[in-house]
C-alpha cells in the first residue's frame, strides 16, 4: 500500500495494556500490506496477478476483492480496481515510500469470491488502505479502546468516543500542502483525500499522476483536469477513498451528482484553486457555504 500510518487512541486501559494494543493494530496493518501489496511478489494480490484461484484467498482478501467490486459498479465504473497494468504502463511500477510513524496515544464470517478476468491486472493500493483503516479501527475498538481514529496514508477511520466533546476534528489540506481549507467534525465514519498533484515516481512527468482512468486506461494529466483534489466522508474509509478517486475521474458536475445519489458528502478543489462542495458537506463542515 506504501504510505504512512497515525493512530489514535482514547482508552482508559491503561499504559501497559495501551502500548500492546497498538502494537497489535501495527502488525495487523504490516500484515495487510503482505497480503495487499502488488509490490511484493509473496502478496495475495501478485499470486492473483499471476493466476491464483480466489477460492482460497485469505478473509481479508476476499472482503477487500468484493468491496471493490461493489465500489466499481456504485461509481459506475469511475473507480475500478483492474487497472493495475495500466498503472505499470505509465511507470508506477514500485512502491512509493512506506513506514508506521510515532504513534499517538490519548489515555483516557463473510466471504465473497470475486471473477478476475485473465487479461487483466488488479491494484488495490488505494482502497486498501481505507480498508485497512477500516478494519484496524475496528479491532482497536473492540479490543477494549473507548475511541479510535487510524490514518493510513490520508484515508481516515474514526470509531467510537472522540478525543474531544464535539467529535473527531480532521483537517482537509490544500492540495499544494500549504495550509488547510477546512476542518471537518464527525463523530463515527470514513474521509479520504485523493490529490492529482501529490504523487511521483522517478521517470514520471508533470502531466503524468498516478490515477489511472479506467474509462480510457490512461493516467490523469493534471495539466488539464478540472478537478485536482477530491475529499469525501462516508460511512467507511474504503468506501470514501473509491468515491474519492472517482470524483477526480468525472466531471466536477457528474462528481456532485455521483456524490448526491449515494449520499455521500464531497468537497472538490479545482485546478484554479475555487471549490465546490455537494449539500451533504455543510453537516459535517458548517461553516461551508454552498459553491456550485
Amino acid at each position: 500500500m506504501g504510505a504512512t500510518v497515525f493512530i489514535t487512541l482514547v482508552s482508559e486501559l491503561g499504559e501497559r495494556n495501551e502500548s500492546e494494543l497498538l502494537r497489535s493494530a501495527q502488525n495487523l496493518i504490516e500484515r495487510l500490506e503482505t497480503l495487499w501489496s502488488r509490490f511484493q511478489e509473496t502478496s495475495e494480490i501478485s499470486q492473483l496477478n499471476r493466476g491464483r484461484s480466489t477460492e482460497d484467498l485469505s478473509e481479508e482478501t476476499r472482503m477487500l476483492l468484493m468491496h471493490a467490486e461493489i465500489a466499481s459498479i456504485a461509481t459506475d465504473g469511475m473507480f475500478d480496481h483492474r487497472v493495475g497494468n495500466e498503472m505499470i504502463r505509465v511507470g508506477y511500477a514500485r512502491s512509493l515510500v512506506s513506514h508506521c510513524s510515532p504513534i499517538e496515544t490519548d489515555a483516557i464470517k463473510r466471504s465473497a469470491t470475486t471473477f478476475i478476468p485473465p487479461s487483466t491486472s488488479i491494484d488495490v493500493g488505494g482502497i486498501g488502505k481505507g480498508f485497512a483503516a477500516d478494519l484496524t479501527a475496528k479491532f482497536l475498538l473492540e479490543s477494549g479502546a473507548n475511541g479510535a481514529l487510524v490514518s493510513i496514508g490520508g484515508d481516515l477511520r474514526c470509531i467510537g468516543s472522540p478525543d474531544q466533546e464535539q467529535g473527531w476534528t480532521i483537517e482537509v489540506e490544500h492540495p499544494s500542502g500549504h495550509g488547510a481549507i477546512t476542518h471537518l467534525t464527525l463523530e463515527n465514519g470514513g474521509v479520504a483525500t485523493s490529490n492529482l498533484l501529490a504523487r511521483r515516481w522517478n521517470g514520471a512527468s508533470l502531466q503524468t499522476s498516478h490515477l489511472i482512468d479506467p474509462r480510457t486506461g490512461f493516467s490523469i494529466d493534471p495539466t488539464r483536469a478540472e478537478i485536482v483534489q477530491a475529499t469525501v466522508v462516508a460511512g467507511s474509509a474504503a468506501w470514501a477513498e473509491a468515491f474519492a478517486t472517482a470524483c477526480l475521474v468525472a466531471e466536477a458536475s457528474a462528481a456532485i451528482a455521483l456524490l448526491d445519489r449515494n449520499g455521500i458528502a464531497g468537497l472538490l478543489v479545482r485546478a484554479d484553486g475555487s471549490s465546490v462542495h455537494n449539500s451533504n458537506w455543510s453537516s459535517f463542515s458548517p461553516s461551508a457555504s454552498s459553491r456550485r
